[in-house]
């Protein structure tokens, strides 16, 4: 059951969801009602923090899908200014913009209110703008890839994101982790720490394509199979 709690990106979907279905069908079409009845109720959940940090992206992501050529068009036209106001933030990140350090409320935070409105603010614009920045580069991508293999294999593993997720938890983060921790201990040294920057920019993103190509497969395969696929993932 552990294992389980520690899934808290699907728990916070699951409630986000709930309380989009909810508002919508009171039919309520009033983004700030939506934002502020949504925070509310999310505020007496477990994990309230990663819930609330969640609930905007989830509510700008529904508006996107529901006005999305309009959106895309005002994305597209921004899209220098997004991408240097991406790059100049993520150069003063820092570990306490991470919301697994600093949360989100301001009035328990270590950081103190006006700090941690500072927090705030900042993670939402990067996150907002990097959002914004892989959308311009996933249109660009497939404006001049489609009908290829490539763009078939992405939207293959689009379509497997829930699965891909979950395997991952166990693959990498129990499992991986744990051998990872034998290796070190035996040979004393931790090759993944040299270099920070080359561990977060190139073994990182590295490691994240080769696993994610790897569990996709594992997924399409397992798809055969209709009792274990429903027993796994409900499908």
């Amino acid at each position: 059951m552990e294992y389980l709690t520690h899934l808290w990106f699907l728990w916070s979907v699951f409630c986000c969801s709930l309380i989009t279905a909810i508002i919508f069908k009171l039919k309520i079409n009033n983004i700030f009602i939506y934002l502020f009845a949504g925070v509310s109720i999310l505020s007496l959940i477990h994990n309230s923090d990663l819930n609330i940090y969640m609930f905007p992206f989830f509510i700008v992501g529904f508006y996107y899908k529901k006005y999305q050529n309009n959106a895309y068009i005002i994305i597209y036209k921004l899209r220098y200014l997004i991408n240097l106001i991406f790059i100049v933030m993520l150069f003063h990140f820092e570990k306490k913009h991470y919301i697994y350090i600093s949360g989100i409320n301001i009035f328990k935070s270590y950081y103190g209110i006006q700090n941690q409105i500072y927090i705030n603010i900042y993670r939402y614009i990067i996150d907002f703008c990097g959002c914004f920045a892989i959308i311009n580069i996933s249109k660009y991508v497939y404006n001049k890839f489609k009908d290829t293999k490539f763009i078939s294999l992405i939207i293959n593993i689009g379509k497997n994101t829930l699965q891909i997720y979950v395997l991952q938890r166990f693959i990498v983060e129990i499992i991986g982790v744990k051998v990872y921790r034998k290796l070190v201990g035996f040979l004393n040294v931790n090759y993944l720490t040299f270099d920070v920057v080359i561990f977060d920019w190139i073994i990182c993103p590295l490691i994240a394509i080769i696993l994610c190509y790897c569990i996709n497969i594992i997924i399409e395969k397992t798809k055969r199979y209709i009792i274990i696929n429903k027993i796994i993932w409900g499908r």
